[in-house]
């Protein structure tokens, strides 16, 4: 069983993720940049349910405690969870898909939508984790570099 982490190493992990997508993006490789920005949004999710004392040990039960405790009542909006919902399945296009249903241009779509997800939940995990500022700072960096490293909206 995986140890939950703090807000902190989840933050870290995602910056992580961030940078994965970044690379591969560039390198021409959008199903796995795909992946990497699925797993990056879910880790930020994880360090949201931490800064709640909060956990879950399956990526349905990520979904559906941050959809219950961040998104019903606020603070974040509804398409947050519809977002993290349609990266895990372009996430699964990706891994388990061999007929490229996931092009280039979907990869990068989906690296975008995740990016954006994560630009939304970031302040909420800045205001809740004061102890996750670093990690937090680290994560919205990467963020911003694969901003800029993306190419305009079609």
């Amino acid at each position: 069983m995986v140890r939950p982490g703090t807000p902190a190493e989840h933050a870290l992990k995602a910056a992580s993720f961030v940078q994965a997508a970044r690379l591969l993006l560039s390198g021409g490789l959008a199903e796995r940049a795909t992946a990497e920005a699925y797993y990056a949004a879910f880790h930020v999710a994880q360090a949201l349910l931490a800064s709640a004392g909060m956990g879950a040990e399956t990526h349905a039960g990520v979904h559906t405690l941050l959809a219950r405790h961040f998104v019903k009542d606020g603070p974040l909006p509804a398409s947050a969870a519809r977002t993290l919902s349609h990266l895990m399945t372009d996430r699964l296009l990706a891994d388990y898909g061999v007929d490229r249903q996931l092009d280039a241009a979907g990869g990068a779509a989906s690296v975008a939508a995740a990016a954006h997800l994560i630009g939304t939940m970031l302040p909420v995990l800045a205001e809740r984790a004061l102890e996750a500022d670093s990690a937090v700072r680290t994560l919205a960096a990467e963020i911003e570099a694969l901003g800029a490293g993306m190419p305009p909206p079609a």
